[in-house]
């Protein structure tokens, strides 16, 4: 039998007389390859020029293709990952109590990292008005004397209302904990009296006014732990029921587990 061994390389720019005198086309990288056998033909189909060109590239640019979408879909993946962490370690965070030396009365400030937020859509603006309540809780502490306190905030959003909340509304104020009703005490005192000199969780719109209602650390850890939250009120003989619009109540917990702890 003959001895059929030859030496092929693809890519290169010219080849050696004889069975692979095929030139590369390109920028096709040189490949070389070694084969050996005893069957003449057998040795002339592995040296065929453009079709084992046309193959070994597209099996490399196949590889390669594959490769760097694996690579992009990992960086992305990773990216995500991180991204996701982030927020999560991000969401936790603002659960924390937020604690701070007030500037302006030198009372120590300890209020939740995010305040309860309850709305109502207003009936005369369907869909496009809702009216709103912030409560903050805090905590402060003025010389050694600590005080419990919810600061609360009445706002709007969309179409202003047709009039605004009279005056002895934020009288009525009472939360619906599960089925507890819990009327809220208005203090007389104002927030900058009781030691908080800078707003506390104020709204992102308008220029509410800050109404401060009297609580104790029990009522606060009622009002966290409770499945069900609503607040009502009474404007001008009309009853108003405000919807838990975001569930944050996590924050409160912080807040009154911090206290629980210290107390």
């Amino acid at each position: 039998m003959n001895d059929a061994t030859r030496d092929y390389v693809t890519g290169a720019p010219e080849m050696a007389e004889g069975g692979c005198d095929q030139k590369a086309g390109g920028d096709t990288a040189a490949i070389f390859i070694r084969y050996a056998s005893q069957d003449v033909g057998i040795g002339n189909a592995v040296c065929a020029p453009s079709r084992m060109r046309t193959t070994l590239a597209g099996i490399v640019a196949t590889f390669g293709h594959a490769l760097q979408r694996k690579f992009r879909k990992g960086v992305a993946f990773l990216v995500a990952l991180i991204i996701a962490a982030g927020a999560a370690v991000a969401a936790a965070a603002s659960n924390e109590p937020i604690e701070y030396l007030d500037q302006e009365t030198g009372a120590t400030v300890t209020t939740v990292g995010r305040p309860l937020v309850f709305f109502r859509n207003r009936s005369d603006f369907p869909g496009k008005a809702q009216d709103y309540v912030t409560l903050a809780a805090a905590a402060v502490n003025q010389s050694g004397k600590m005080s419990y306190v919810l600061i609360g905030y009445f706002w709007w959003f969309g179409a202003p209302p047709k009039a605004e909340l009279a005056p002895s509304a934020a009288e009525t104020l009472a939360l619906q904990a599960d089925d507890r009703n819990i009327q809220l005490v208005l203090r007389a005192a104002s927030a900058h009296e009781l030691g908080i000199g800078v707003p506390v969780h104020r709204p992102p719109l308008g220029n509410a006014t800050a109404y401060v209602y009297a609580i104790d650390l029990s009522t606060m850890g009622i009002i966290a732990e409770s499945h069900q939250l609503a607040v009502h009120l009474q404007n001008d003989g009309t009853s108003l029921t405000y919807t838990l619009f975001e569930d944050r109540r996590p924050a409160l917990r912080e807040l009154v587990h911090r206290f629980n702890r210290t107390d």
